[in-house]
């Protein structure tokens, strides 16, 4: 809830990259930083200074003191170069499998669509060359700090959303209207008007006020994250933690203490990502799914009842808590009983009472007291205790959905909730609760989790999970794609980590994930998928589908830097749609 400040480096020899130190401690030699190390003290030959060079190239290496369009040519080589590496490449061509099987799946819906993406993708690239240039220039002219470009994943926050609305032809045109968002250096009044005006112009509809809503509320809540989503904590890490963060991410402070570089739990592609399902969430829900409606009543309370309970907070953290649970409770009583005929509270509790459900609970309660026992065990090897979570929740889970999924779906939905809110608690250290969750959950961050104030990656992963289970629901409950995300996370994530660190040794393209571990993601989802499958007697599955579903998928987790939790089960289900006719 609170924005918290950055430290400032106690260090006198300023940040230093933890990984960089990490590898010269243990005497390991970064060939990235001797690279760069050998290119500063070897400057590239001017073309004046040497007439070697002068004879083969009299314009010098400057591209823009080449003739027209080479000047061109080479700038953009140049800039490809130095921002393009194999592991994004990789993620392009995964982008073009994404387009090319939705054209070939969606064909009739694509060319019905295909003026008004096309002008509202132009729009957002224009858009983020536009501004980049512009600060580039104030850059360049002294009045300006040099402009980072934009996150490479807003290619997944742009994409995905659509390919979902092509996919199940549903609200394309609004959800287009929210990739302007992604255009950060753009004022975020202009986006929004960007927004607005792409909506009057081709949207279908002419309820306008209705859309107004939805795009304020966009708005409100972008800034919102954005303001909640900075800061971090001194923390002290394990060596295998800081091996983990290949991209330099963390700093230096001291010699046991550690900084993020990014102060920023959530990357601009996953507020964007959140901010799209919020708002589908909230205001375009169109089911008579009771769990689905519970769900959607209980996130209003808790952004309302957040938004009103920081300014107490601001003055006396305790006394936000009891401002915090009344809105709560008002809130959710107030939507919900007139749908419940009954006090929510109450029907929960009815709910919870009543066979099989009981047992079910009862089993998970044990279960997850059990777990937290060996959790805790120092003795226990870091990642291993991680992953242990992962294996739980696939044999409780599973079994709940397959004998009484409504239930399971309530449980999974409403902890989400509750997670969420510990989540606020442990972050701003509120009461006792909140310094004992913070002391005792920061030791199973990984490298994720410290670069900003929150601690997001069970959130994710009960999310990775429960997200194909309700949209499945939408359209074929019988079907083994509703476990993909169990799946994914439950059983390939977690073989992917321990054989990675167990016999891995060939790093995927300087990363600190491995070809072992990625065919261990493949080799155990795609068993995985065929064994459910068949003890279920759920339909005969295609296997030239499943086979490149799971292919794919295990290369997007070995090759991008987004949070597996999430973005895994989300890419293999809608893959996996947009490869099914």
């Amino acid at each position: 809830m609170a924005r918290k400040a950055v430290r400032k480096s106690a260090s006198s020899k300023g940040p230093v990259s933890v990984a960089e130190r990490f590898k010269e401690s243990d005497g390991l030699a970064d060939p990235r930083l001797s690279k760069v190390a050998e290119t500063q003290a070897s400057p590239t030959p001017k073309a004046e200074e040497n007439p070697e060079l002068s004879s083969i190239n009299p314009f010098g290496d400057d591209p823009y003191t080449q003739p027209f369009p080479f000047n061109h040519i080479y700038a953009t080589q140049d800039f490809l170069n130095e921002h393009l590496d194999y592991r994004k490449g990789v993620q392009i061509l995964l982008v073009g499998f994404l387009l090319q099987s939705t054209y070939n799946f969606s064909y009739d819906l694509v060319w019905e669509y295909l003026e008004r993406i096309a002008m509202n993708f132009s729009g957002v690239a224009i858009g983020l060359v536009f501004t980049h240039n512009l600060k580039m220039k104030k850059y360049l002219g002294g009045t300006g700090d040099k402009p980072t470009l934009p996150e490479f994943n807003l290619l997944f926050a742009v994409l995905i959303p659509v390919l979902f609305s092509l996919k199940f032809e549903f609200n394309l045109i609004e959800n287009l209207t929210y990739n302007y968002f992604t255009v950060e250096n753009l004022p975020i009044v202009v986006r929004g008007f960007s927004g607005l005006v792409y909506y009057f112009l081709y949207s279908e509809s002419d309820d306008y006020a209705e859309y107004t809503k939805k795009l304020v509320t966009f708005t409100i809540l972008n800034i919102a994250l954005e303001y909640i989503n900075q800061g971090s904590e001194e923390h002290v890490i394990s060596k295998e933690v800081q091996k983990q963060d290949v991209d330099y991410d963390l700093v230096e402070v001291d010699d046991n203490k550690v900084i993020s570089g990014l102060n920023r739990s959530l990357s601009r592609t996953e507020v964007q990502m959140i901010l799209v399902i919020l708002i589908n969430l909230i205001f375009n829900l169109d089911t008579d799914d009771i769990n689905l409606i519970i769900f959607q009543k209980l996130v209003v309370s808790l952004i309302v009842g957040l938004f009103l309970a920081y300014p107490v907070y601001l003055f006396n953290k305790t006394a936000s808590i009891p401002v915090f649970a009344g809105v709560f409770y008002y809130l959710t009583n107030y939507q919900l009983e007139p749908i419940l005929k009954s006090n929510s509270v109450l029907w929960v509790w009815e709910v919870v009472q009543q066979a099989p459900n009981f047992q079910f609970f009862s089993v998970w309660a044990v279960i997850l007291l059990v777990n937290i026992f060996f959790v805790f065990n120092v003795n226990i090897e870091f990642n291993l205790r991680r992953k242990l979570w992962h294996f739980v929740i696939l044999g409780t889970i599973l079994p709940g959905l397959v004998v009484n999924r409504d239930f399971t779906v309530l449980a999974l939905l409403g902890s989400l909730i509750i997670m969420v809110v510990l989540e606020v608690v442990r972050t701003n250290k509120i009461t006792i609760i909140g310094e004992v969750l913070y002391n005792k959950l920061y030791q199973f961050q990984d490298f994720k989790d410290l670069k900003g104030p929150f601690n997001l990656s069970y959130i994710y992963l009960l999310a990775g999970i429960t997200t194909p289970v309700i949209l499945s629901g939408f359209h074929e409950q019988s079907s083994i794609k509703q476990y993909v995300g169990l799946i994914a996370l439950g059983v390939g994530d977690s073989f992917a980590s321990i054989v990675g660190k167990a016999v891995g040794t060939h790093k995927i393209f300087d990363s600190n994930k491995t070809v072992e571990g990625s065919a261990a993601f493949f080799v155990s989802i795609f068993a995985t998928i065929y064994a459910v499958n068949y003890y279920l007697e759920l339909p005969a599955l295609d296997l030239e589908v499943v086979f490149v579903v799971t292919f794919l998928s295990s290369v997007f987790e070995g090759v991008t830097d987004l949070n597996d939790n999430l973005f895994v089960p989300i890419i293999t289900y809608l893959v996996w749609n947009l490869l099914e006719k």
